[in-house]
C-alpha cells in the first residue's frame, strides 16, 4: 500500500508493461560511493529515493529484474569496475573523494546499458531513465527513422567522418550519429518499415505520398512533424529571392493537408511575433548609429514557457529559440489529446508570412506595435489517441503515366501482398508538431564554438527518441520529486 502523497513507490503502467514484456532476466547494478557521500545529506537522500526505486522494479519484476548494490571505495577493485562500465565520478569541492552514483543494466547475452550519474536535479525524470535503460536492454537497435524533408538534411553524410564537414548542421549531425535515419526520394510513393516518421518541411506532396503519410500514422501512429509558414532556411537553400525570376521567389511555405484538418489541428499562414522574447540583432537607425534592438520575429521560449510534464520537453532548461514561426491552434476531437508543448508570451502580435519574409527592421516593428492585445501562441503540441484517415474514399487515384508506344513493353508484375488499407488508428497515435523549421537550424541556436546556446536540437532530438520507444515508454510522464 503506497500512501505516499506522489505515489513514489508506485510504478507507472508503461513500467510495469516494460518490465511484463521482458524476454530475459536483466541485472541492474548500482554503483554508489557510500562513504564518500556522507558529508552530503542530500545526495544520500537521493541515493535513498534511486535504490528504493530499483528495489520497485525489482519487486515488480516477477523475477525478471535482478538488483545489486556495489559501495565505490578509493582506490579498490569497485572503483575499476565503476570505471570499466561507464560511471562518471565527481567531486563536489576540490580535494574530496570522487563519488560514484550510476547504473549499469546487463542482459543474458552480456549487452549492457548504463546511466553514467544519477543528478538528484533529474529525479523527475528517474523512473523514465530506468525504463528506458531495461527497454533498450530488450531492443538493442537504434531508433530507425524516415525522414520526408525538402531541406538539405542529410543525417547520413552528417554522420560519416569523410563528409562531417559538409555543410550539415548540428541537428543533422546528432541525429546521424544518434538514431538510423533513412531518408526518403522526393519521389517517394511508399514509407519504408521504420519506427518513427519525421516529416521536416516536406515538398509539394502529391495525394498518394500525403495517403503514404495517412496509412503509416494509423498504422504505427509515430511521427516528429515540423512545418513553416515562411522558412528562412528553405528560402536560403532555393538561392533566395530574385524578383526578376521568372520562377518568382521559392517556395517557403509548407503544410500537410489534408491530415492536419483531419486531426482537427490548423497551423496559421501568417507568422507569429513575441515582444518578450525577442532575440537581439543588430539594426542601424536613421543617423546610421549601429545598436541592437529586440527582435520579435525572432524569440525565444525559455523552459518556464515549456510544458514541465511532458517527458519530450521536461528536461530542457535552456529554452528553444524560433524565428518566423507560425501559430497552431486545434478543435476538439472524440478519443484525442492534444497538449500544448511550447507557447509564447502574451505579448504577440502576427504578421503576414511575405512581409515577415522581406526581414523588416525591428524598430520598424516595434514603432507599428499594439498598445493592447496580444494572446498566447502554441508554436509546438502533441497529439495522442485514435485518429481518422483523411482519405475516407480510399487510395486516391494515380496520376496518369505517359508511356512511348514505341519502347518494348515491360515485364509484367509480380503479384504483391495487398496492405489492408486503415480507417483509423491501428495503434494509438503519438504525433508532435511543430510550426517553425528554422529553429534546427545553426545560426538560431548554435554559437561560434559549435556548441548549443539553447535547446533547440535537444528538444526535436528528445521527441523523436521518446516517440521511438514501446507504447508503454511513450506514455511516461516525469514525475514530482521526493524531496
Amino acid at each position: 500500500l503506497d500512501l505516499t502523497e506522489s505515489q513514489l513507490y508506485s510504478l507507472s503502467p508503461g513500467t510495469q508493461a516494460t518490465l511484463d514484456e521482458l524476454s530475459e532476466p536483466v541485472e541492474l547494478t548500482l554503483f554508489y560511493s557510500r562513504d564518500a557521500a556522507t558529508p552530503l545529506p542530500q545526495l544520500q537522500a537521493y541515493a535513498a529515493r534511486v535504490r528504493e526505486m530499483l528495489q520497485s522494479f525489482q519487486a515488480r519484476s516477477h523475477g525478471r529484474v535482478r538488483f545489486v548494490e556495489i559501495n565505490v571505495e578509493a582506490f579498490s577493485e569497485q572503483e575499476d569496475a565503476a570505471v570499466e562500465n561507464g560511471i562518471e565520478p565527481f567531486r563536489p569541492f576540490e580535494g574530496a573523494d570522487p563519488i560514484y552514483f550510476g547504473l549499469t543494466g546487463a542482459n543474458a547475452i552480456d549487452d549492457k546499458r548504463t546511466i553514467g550519474l544519477f543528478d538528484p536535479q533529474r529525479e523527475a525524470f528517474l523512473e523514465y531513465e530506468i525504463t528506458r535503460l531495461i527497454y533498450e536492454l530488450e531492443h538493442p537497435n537504434r531508433t530507425r527513422v524516415g525522414l520526408i524533408t525538402s531541406l538539405p538534411i542529410d543525417p547520413a553524410a552528417a554522420a560519416d567522418p569523410q563528409f562531417a564537414a559538409a555543410g550539415q548542421s548540428l541537428f543533422a549531425t546528432e541525429m546521424g550519429r544518434l538514431l538510423d535515419v533513412v531518408k526518403l526520394a522526393p519521389d517517394f510513393s511508399e514509407i519504408p518499415d521504420v519506427d518513427v516518421l519525421a516529416i521536416i518541411h516536406p515538398g509539394s506532396l502529391s495525394p498518394a505520398q500525403s495517403f503514404a503519410i495517412d496509412q503509416f500514422i494509423l498504422r504505427k501512429g509515430r511521427a516528429f512533424i515540423a512545418l513553416d509558414p515562411a522558412s528562412l532556411s528553405a528560402q536560403q537553400a532555393a538561392g533566395g529571392f530574385d524578383p526578376f525570376s521568372p520562377a518568382g521567389p521559392a517556395p517557403t511555405a509548407s503544410t500537410l493537408e489534408p491530415l492536419l484538418g483531419r486531426w482537427g489541428v490548423a497551423m496559421t499562414p501568417s507568422v507569429v511575433l513575441d515582444l518578450e522574447g525577442a532575440l537581439p540583432v543588430q539594426v542601424q537607425d536613421e543617423n546610421g548609429q549601429v545598436s541592437q534592438a529586440p527582435q520579435p520575429l525572432f524569440f525565444a521560449v525559455p523552459a518556464a514557457q515549456l510544458d514541465r510534464q511532458d517527458l519530450m520537453t521536461a528536461p530542457l532548461q535552456r529554452g528553444i529559440n524560433f524565428g518566423l514561426a507560425g501559430g497552431l491552434t486545434w478543435s476538439e476531437r472524440d478519443g484525442i489529446e492534444i497538449r500544448a508543448l511550447v507557447r509564447t508570451s502574451g505579448r504577440t502580435m502576427r504578421m503576414p508570412a511575405a512581409e515577415a519574409m522581406a526581414r523588416p527592421s525591428p524598430l520598424d516593428i516595434l514603432r507599428t506595435w499594439p498598445q493592447a492585445g496580444g494572446r498566447i501562441e502554441t508554436v509546438a503540441l502533441r497529439i495522442s489517441g485514435n485518429l481518422e484517415t483523411a482519405f475516407p474514399d480510399g487510395r486516391p487515384e494515380a496520376a496518369p503515366v505517359f508511356v512511348d508506344p514505341s519502347a518494348p513493353a515491360p515485364a509484367p508484375l509480380q503479384p504483391t501482398e495487398a496492405v489492408p488499407v486503415l480507417t483509423r488508428s491501428a495503434t494509438p497515435a503519438e504525433l508532435v508538431i511543430v510550426s517553425d523549421v528554422d529553429f534546427l537550424t545553426d545560426d538560431f541556436y548554435v554559437d561560434q564554438s559549435r556548441a548549443p546556446a539553447a535547446d533547440n536540437a535537444a528538444f526535436a532530438l528528445n521527441a523523436i527518441d521518446v516517440l521511438g520507444g514501446s507504447s508503454a515508454l511513450v506514455s511516461l510522464r516525469s514525475r514530482a520529486p521526493s524531496l
